[in-house]
């Protein structure tokens, strides 16, 4: 930034410039009075400065000088790492012209595009979705050069989230935060970021700190509210309540299933979240509901988005008079969305007798110290499982 002055008793303004290697050069005297005029002949001067370093026979000697600066500033105890990451991009600016810095809104949003093309249609969305709650949030962060983001920038967009009218819960913050450190991991691989700064503590900690809402915990639903939920339900509708209340299945793998995923008496599908492949036998309501289809079960329902399809459900709920928020025995605040499905499976199989490995075999849960287990059980066990289901 070129400055301009006027030394003591002396009737011409000076000005003094930086080169390119953040050295200012010597001070010059512009001859003149007037401080419009001398004002313009330094940003003259500092303009010939920029094209002078950019011309093919000074870019050694300006790369030289940069390193010489550098290690004077190192040897001074001055070369912050805000000051060098500052000279590589002036570095870079020097060698190509045409150097554009990638903001992070720019980069996620052309890596949303490549990731989607490899994970399933529930996870993309999760990332979309992250991506419009940090623009929301921290709409400055989202602007600046991928370089630029600190720690300060991502604590204070989580201490945003998490307070507020729309304050949302610790664990969900931490969904958000993780999708960004995802993001930022890749930056890394792609070279254009040497550390993430979603993976410090400091966010950890202030994410502790702000939360000023409790997470929400997911409860199941009753025999009468589901047989009411399916009261309004259309047929696609019905099949994917069915499924979820007769195998535990997440709401997005219930979407995309199909007449591929049945082999004889049993469903076979691998979890989009886990990679787990559950083998679940066909409760008879299901044997029922899937006679005589074919191809895919659910083909409007597998075209929508995850929060679509959430708030579909959510509309059949109203629809049903089946309440989002409930208290269970005990006094316990608890919501409901389809997701209590999953939950309702497993309560039923769980009052019922069921042993706990049985039961995360069925839902295709992970836990390292009951999956040794999992072999010891074989089709009859769990045929016996879903025999414990009610009709609805």
């Amino acid at each position: 930034m070129a400055t301009i002055f006027q030394m003591p008793n002396r009737p011409f303004w000076f000005y003094q410039i930086v080169g390119v290697d953040g050295k200012r050069l010597p001070r010059v005297s512009t001859k003149t009075s007037s401080k419009r005029l001398a004002k313009k002949m330094a940003e003259d001067a500092e303009a010939k400065e920029r094209e002078r370093a950019k011309s093919g026979d000074s870019k050694g000697r300006v790369f030289a000088r940069f390193v010489e600066n550098a290690a004077r500033l190192a040897d001074e105890g001055k070369l912050s790492a805000d000051r060098a990451e500052e000279m590589i991009r002036e570095l870079r600016q020097i060698a190509n012209p045409n150097f554009k810095e990638t903001t992070l809104s720019e980069y996620w949003t052309g890596w949303n595009t490549r990731r989607a093309k490899l994970v399933s249609e529930s996870t993309a969305g999760n990332y979309g979705h992250a991506f419009k709650k940090w623009n929301a949030v921290a709409p400055d962060m989202m602007l600046l050069p991928l370089m630029e983001v600190e720690v300060k920038h991502i604590r204070d967009g989580v201490a945003a989230m998490q307070t507020g009218e729309g304050a949302i819960a610790i664990t969900t913050a931490g969904n958000y935060v993780a999708a960004l450190k995802d993001v930022l991991d890749s930056a890394i691989e792609d070279r254009l970021l040497t550390s993430n700064p979603a993976r410090s503590k400091e966010i950890r900690r202030g994410k502790r700190q702000a939360a000023t809402k409790e997470k929400e915990k997911v409860g199941p639903f009753t025999l009468d509210e589901v047989r009411r939920l399916l009261a309004v339900s259309n047929e696609e509708w019905k099949g994917m309540i069915l499924f979820g209340f007769h195998t535990g299945l997440r709401m997005m793998d219930i979407a995309f299933l199909g007449e591929a995923n049945i082999n004889s008496a049993q469903l076979l599908k691998t979890s989009a979240k886990t990679t787990t492949l559950t083998r679940t036998p066909l409760h008879p309501q299901l044997k029922a509901w899937i006679k005589g289809k074919t191809g895919d079960y659910f083909p409007k329902i597998r075209t929508m988005s995850n929060s679509n399809v959430s708030t579909t459900f959510s509309n059949l709920m109203k629809k049903a008079g089946v309440p989002r928020d409930t208290v269970l025995p005990g006094g316990e605040k608890v919501k409901r969305s389809f997701h209590s499905l999953r939950h309702t499976f497993t309560s039923i199989l769980a009052n019922a007798g069921i042993p706990a490995e049985i039961r995360m075999k069925l839902t295709g849960q992970k836990d390292s110290e009951v999956h040794a287990g999992y072999t010891h059980h074989d089709s009859k066990a769990l045929v016996n499982a879903v025999k414990k289901l009610p009709t609805l």
